[in-house]
């Protein structure tokens, strides 16, 4: 009945659906906010700033508190509080017992987006003009413009004194390149890049895939089998099992005529004559 009684009345108001904020809120708030839009840039800068600063704590980043943002921060203070809070979140959620999460994970689906938070917290930078030149890169690489892409993963390794404003340090940068010499076919610098990102994330599930790719291409199966079983203790749900496989099958056919070939080598010298066998 409500609901033709509601039909019956037209078309509801829609000026009840907005919010209007009280005289006592805007006359308190209304010259330190200014327009609807530098509010909620303002509000939306904060948001961004806290969740990079709770990431980096997750990651452990050294003196990740001194790190300056952009944007309309609280004073001294309150931003103090403020990261005290934030690390007693982080210690909730650490990257240990995000990789926990991943390894206990009841089905794939449920890996994928432990998987998928763990990235996320890999790419963020303390400077957000990194982080996004990091996603310009990787939608050109997904637009397959892997040279264009490359050239933006490689300026944001170079820091000032190499004439750029990047960072060396930038391990999901380095990752990004790897992957893209890779595609490239330029083997050798993506297994450079691939180990610059275990210098700085041990953890790297999705590096050690690329260098155990990259051993396998170039028949280091023995490699290639340390490499992939380093990827599958950090992420159990790593798609490297397939690849894994290949190369255990590899490294037996390895074995097996290494063996074949010491007994022709020791039934031809039985059946040699004593002379031949002496020299």
């Amino acid at each position: 009945m409500a609901g033709l009684e509601l039909c019956n009345k037209g078309k509801p108001d829609l000026n009840l659906y907005f919010y209007e904020p009280s005289d006592e809120i805007k006359f308190q708030f209304a010259e330190s906010l200014g327009s609807d839009d530098d509010a909620i840039v303002s509000c939306m800068e904060k948001v961004m700033n806290d969740l990079i600063l709770l990431q980096l704590f997750m990651r452990n980043d050294d003196d990740v508190s001194q790190y300056c943002f952009n944007g309309n921060n609280d004073d001294n203070n309150n931003r103090k509080e403020q990261n005290q809070s934030l690390q007693d979140i982080s210690s909730k959620i650490s990257m240990s017992n995000l990789f926990h999460l991943l390894h206990h994970a009841e089905n794939l689906d449920d890996g994928i987006i432990m998987e998928e938070v763990i990235k996320e917290v890999w790419k963020v930078h303390p400077n957000p003009t990194l982080r996004h030149k990091l996603d310009e890169g990787v939608t050109q690489l997904l637009g397959g413009k892997t040279r264009d892409a490359l050239d933006i993963f490689t300026s944001l390794l170079q820091e000032e004194g190499g004439g750029g404003g990047g960072d060396a340090t930038y391990a999901e940068a380095w990752n990004k390149k790897s992957t893209c010499h890779y595609m490239l076919g330029e083997n050798e610098k993506s297994m450079e890049a691939a180990l610059k990102v275990l210098e700085f994330q041990p953890q790297h599930f999705q590096a050690k895939n690329g260098i155990g790719l990259i051993q396998y291409e170039n028949q280091e199966y023995e490699l290639a089998v340390e490499s992939f079983r380093g990827a599958l203790k950090d992420d159990p749900w790593s798609p490297v099992s397939t690849r894994l496989s290949a190369c255990l099958d590899q490294v037996e056919m390895k074995r097996l005529k290494k063996k074949e070939e010491e007994v022709e080598e020791e039934g031809a010298a039985e059946g040699s004559a004593p002379y031949e066998r002496n020299k």
